[in-house]
């Protein structure tokens, strides 16, 4: 259960910069790209920057207000932090609603499209899936076409492509 008194905001540490967010969810959304992105540059040029910077989620210090009017107004110096969390949350929310075993069948169906191969049989993807059986592999691919992840054509085999929304 999520604690809707607390006012959460995201520090990071080296220039101390404070950025306001809605909740503790949206706190570790922040805070962990933004590590991930801090990692990957100071590797890069250990030299220039300081590889002393870190994000954590922590409590808002100041008073609610003040809270609200950040929240209101932004971070532009930060914009594109939640800009990417805002694209990773598109990308991850409708393969959410997804069985492992889907996600697993998706996967290959994608890697074998997007590298120019020809779409799997309905027994290629019973095959990547490790099932005995093609009917258990044709209800996994009809379940992803229902819930839009994959387009087919009635009637022809091989003829599956991803939908143009992922």
């Amino acid at each position: 259960m999520t604690d809707t008194t607390t006012l959460w905001a995201v520090n990071i540490y080296g220039p101390d910069d404070l950025i306001a967010v809605s909740d503790y969810e949206t706190a570790i959304k922040i805070a962990l790209p933004f590590n991930y992105w801090w990692l990957k540059r100071v590797q890069t040029d250990y030299h220039e920057y300081d590889p002393h910077m870190w994000a954590v989620p922590v409590e808002w210090p100041h008073s609610p207000d003040s809270h609200a009017e950040e929240l209101a107004t932004g971070n532009s110096e930060y914009q594109w932090l939640f800009d990417l969390v805002a694209k990773a949350d598109a990308a991850v929310k409708p393969r959410m609603s997804l069985l492992p075993i889907q996600i697993k069948a998706l996967d290959f169906i994608t890697r074998r499209l997007e590298s120019g191969e020809i779409a799997p049989s309905i027994r290629e993807v019973a095959q990547e899936l490790g099932l005995s059986s093609k009917s258990e592999a044709h209800a996994i691919v009809c379940a992803l076409e229902e819930r839009g992840h994959i387009e087919r054509l009635p009637g022809r085999s091989r003829c599956i492509s991803l939908a143009s929304a992922i």
